[in-house]
């Protein structure tokens, strides 16, 4: 999982320069998803798999299984463009924000805003 999680950024954002709108950094802001929120630093480098890692208790609910004929892979579960470009609805597959979508009820909404950013 180490591994996807870093391929899936390397895959989004090769050189490491490319900018989002501002989210909450991973490990920064505290349970329940819904708002209001609680965080104390904002991120805006294009991370796929940071927002995720966080936020899920369960190694169950990270992964993201892909079973072939042979073997089953566990790679990351990441987010999705609509999440960091805090798109509402969701213009990815299925209107999820991550690739499994919500779970228990995280990741239903775009990343919340971070303070002092336009709504």
């Amino acid at each position: 999982m180490p591994l996807s999680h870093e391929v899936a950024e390397f895959m989004e954002d090769p050189f490491g320069n490319n900018s989002v709108q501002e989210f909450p950094q991973s490990w920064t802001f505290s349970l329940p998803w819904d708002p209001p929120y609680t965080f104390s630093k904002c991120q805006t480098t294009l991370e796929v798999g940071d927002p995720v890692e966080d936020r899920f208790g369960e190694l169950s609910e990270m992964q993201f299984p892909i079973t072939n004929s042979t073997m089953k892979y566990n790679f990351q579960n990441v987010v999705t463009a609509s999440w960091l470009m805090q798109a509402s609805p969701s213009f990815s597959v299925n209107g999820w924000y991550t690739l499994k979508g919500a779970v228990d009820g995280e990741f239903a909404n775009p990343a919340p805003k971070c303070p002092g950013t336009l709504k």
